[in-house]
């Protein structure tokens, strides 16, 4: 299943620009251009231009304005519901990361989970009803949900199909075992009555080997035309899976005849 969850994120050898928005395409491709909270897609979500976000917020945190390390690719609702939220300095920020000796930022305390320092799957768990919870009543993984509004009809709708078209390919690989199961079995029949025939015991008897070897040979091409017909379901699924993930560009790049 594509994540319902944000992921930990990993910026992999970053550049240094002087202005955040330089950053923006090494931010897309790091995150597969998918928002770093609701992990929308750019495709999943058409006509929306995504923004740069700041964790910690310009307006309190000017110094990390261009850090790589504090911006974060997100869709333009999720940049909109967080804005310029942060801890307050009456719980402890003293909006100077540096110097700062009480690192509230990382206790269990109403703040946003941060992608970059913990791993948000820990503490934010995806529900059969398709929305987020709270682990382990973790505080910072309520108030992301609440604030970033993750469970908002659109996310919601969007983690449903996700969820039918994983549930889908597993269905669709469980019955490519089987029918490979029983192609390798029925192939293995075939060699069995191929080595049979060839006997001297079986050469006397040959009344009925012509029709017993045909019917082998039907239920050898039956099998082998299951599978095919499976891989070609597989490879639609991947294609229309693809179709929802990764930036406009790409899938438009590949064109109409790839299924």
């Amino acid at each position: 299943m594509i994540d319902a969850v944000m992921t930990k994120l990993s910026y992999i050898s970053p550049p240094e620009y002087k202005s955040y928005s330089s950053y923006r395409e090494y931010l897309r491709e790091s995150t597969n251009y998918t928002c770093a909270y609701c992990t929308i897609s750019e495709s999943e979500s058409p006509g929306a231009t995504f923004n740069i976000e700041h964790f910690k917020p310009q307006k309190y945190f000017s110094q990390l304005a261009a850090k790589c390390e504090n911006l974060r690719y997100s869709c333009p609702r999720c940049n909109s519901y967080k804005g310029d939220l942060w801890i307050s300095e009456a719980d402890g920020c003293n909006r100077n990361c540096e110097e700062c000796k009480h690192h509230v930022c990382e206790d269990n305390i109403d703040r946003f989970v941060d992608p970059m320092q913990e791993e948000p799957s820990e503490i934010i768990i995806l529900g059969e009803d398709d929305k987020l919870y709270a682990y382990n009543r973790s505080k910072p993984a309520n108030y992301t949900i609440q604030y970033l509004r993750l469970n908002r009809a659109q996310l919601i709708k969007l983690r449903h199909v996700r969820r039918f078209m994983d549930s889908w390919l597993k269905d669709l690989e469980y019955k490519r075992q089987k029918a490979i199961g029983f192609l390798e079995s029925m192939q293995q029949k075939q060699r069995d009555f191929s080595t049979k025939m060839d006997s001297k015991i079986c050469k006397k008897e040959n009344i009925y080997q012509d029709a017993i070897a045909t019917m082998y040979e039907m239920m050898v091409l039956q099998a082998e035309q299951s599978v095919l017909l499976i891989d070609g379901e597989i490879r639609k699924l991947n294609y229309l899976t693809a179709q929802r993930v990764g930036c406009d560009e790409l899938i438009s790049s590949h064109g109409e005849n790839t299924l």
